[in-house]
């Protein structure tokens, strides 16, 4: 009896071994499988932040652009407002002064009434000069003030251009990767989730001038 079991005994026990040689390949292909997933999002990190470096690198140049874009207009704008405010000054005291000639002339005294009145005369012309210089800066504030947008879009595509060369994949369909040969399987979407990179923060528009 005991010799008639001898064969199922040594079936069972192969069988057994085969069935354990098995479950530890596909834990060591499973294990292989994760290091190369854990491996291809790494990377895929790595390009990431590389993409986004460089990206910010071929943006800064017109940001430094806009930004000294934006110190020339408010300085336009300052400069027109003091030229404003030196102008109403000026033609209030050349009509002070033309009113002053007339009780000179109206009197006789002829030439002390002309030279007031060339006085009145020559500050009038410098609050015009003056009125169209402010006019000109402010102009000028307000062409910059409509041009600021351009060097945003500008920035956008140079970052764009500049994460792409680093990581084409920022702009191309994002692939999937290929599923292991059964019964192997692919890391879980938590997984996938807990080691995806963050998104970067976008900058704010700048303020405008105001009249």
């Amino acid at each position: 009896f005991m010799l008639r079991l001898i064969p199922t005994v040594v079936e069972r026990a192969a069988k057994q071994a085969a069935d354990d040689v098995r479950a530890e390949a596909l834990q060591e292909l499973q294990q292989e499988v994760g290091q190369v997933v854990t491996a291809e999002k790494q990377e895929e990190m790595t390009l990431r932040q590389k993409a986004a470096d460089q990206a910010q690198a071929a943006a800064l140049p017109y940001q430094q652009a806009k930004l000294r874009a934006v110190q020339t207009m408010w300085s336009y704008v300052a400069r027109g407002r003091e030229l404003a405010t030196a102008v109403t000054q000026l033609k209030a005291k050349a009509v002070e002064i033309a009113d002053a000639a007339i009780p000179l002339q109206e009197i006789g005294n002829v030439v002390p009434a002309q030279q007031l009145q060339m006085q009145a005369h020559d500050l009038m012309d410098k609050a015009l000069q003056m009125e169209n210089q402010a006019k000109t800066l402010q102009s000028s504030a307000e062409r910059i003030n409509k041009e600021l947008a351009s060097y945003d879009a500008a920035a956008r595509q140079a970052a764009a251009h500049g994460a792409y060369e680093v990581n084409p994949s920022v702009i191309d369909t994002e692939r999937d990767l290929p599923k292991p040969p059964y019964p192997l399987v692919l890391p879980s979407l938590a997984f996938m989730a807990a080691i995806a990179p963050a998104p970067a923060a976008a900058p704010g528009p700048a303020p405008g001038p105001s009249a």
